[in-house]
């Protein structure tokens, strides 16, 4: 999984790309991104290049050192769990 966010206080933009399995999906449009005050989740949400959309949870759990992911796409979920691979850089400028 790979997902580059920036968001400047009036749009947000970035790429996303989840792999797992048979399952590849990639959005370059990004409708929301919302980040927690003290940067520890993150809500972001797109339609992806098929016209599918998606919302995006990412929390970075800092006692446990792991990162949690939840993905839906279209509504139905599609991975719950521990970040095993990937880069995930979220910007939020205010």
């Amino acid at each position: 999984m790979s997902a580059v966010l920036k968001g400047d206080g009036d749009r947000e933009r970035g790429d996303f790309l989840y792999k797992n399995g048979s399952v590849t999906y990639h959005s370059g449009t990004m409708t929301t991104l919302s980040v927690s005050q003290d940067g520890s989740y993150a809500w972001l949400s797109g339609v992806g290049d098929d016209g599918r959309t998606f919302v995006a949870h990412v929390e970075n759990n800092i006692q446990s050192g792991k990162m949690k992911f939840t993905l839906w796409i279209n509504g139905a979920q599609q991975d719950n769990g521990a970040v095993k691979s990937g880069t995930i850089q979220i910007q939020k400028n205010n």
